[in-house]
């Protein structure tokens, strides 16, 4: 009687051992939950220049991400003359061909960038990286439905004030 009394607690004490196991198992196993995805992002960035031989004057950049990937960058530049920008035209369509969504209005030049050379950046990274930059001023950030950044409203704000 003992002897099976043994093998009983022998199994019992096995069987707690294997439960104990598949348990730890189920636990290191169990899937982690994602992160929450990235809110979708804009930023707007200028450039002003003078003195270029092909007339460019000014650069607005607009960076869109959505679930925290570039979703797209568009590219608005002025010239000083129509020639100037009718020349930077050809050979924006001729680089870009119709993914480039090359739009000429004047001065004024248009086009879309591929992405991908941005494909890592993040929207944190690089309005962080534009701010850092004197060349560049940062016009309009916003996160998820977070204005960060919003220099016209801050001007018109400023306007409304005065009156």
């Amino acid at each position: 009687m003992s002897g099976m009394w043994r093998l009983h607690k022998t199994l019992r004490l096995l069987l707690c051992l294997i439960l104990c196991v598949v348990l730890l198992g189920l636990c290191a196993c169990e899937k982690k939950q994602d992160p929450p995805p990235e809110p979708d992002a804009e930023l707007v960035i200028e450039q002003f220049l003078e003195g270029r031989s092909n007339g460019l004057q000014h650069v607005m950049t607009t960076m869109k991400w959505e679930q925290g990937k570039i979703a797209s960058i568009r590219f608005v530049q002025t010239y000083d003359t129509e020639a100037h920008a009718a020349n930077v035209y050809m050979a924006r369509e001729n680089e870009l061909g119709e993914s480039g969504d090359v739009v000429l209005d004047g001065v004024t030049l248009s086009y879309n960038v591929g992405l991908e050379s941005w494909a890592d950046k993040t929207f944190t990274k690089v309005k962080d990286m534009m701010q850092k930059d004197a060349d560049w001023n940062v016009v309009y950030a916003a996160e998820g439905d977070e204005v960060l950044i919003d220099v016209y409203a801050e001007a018109d704000d400023e306007v409304t004030a005065d009156v």
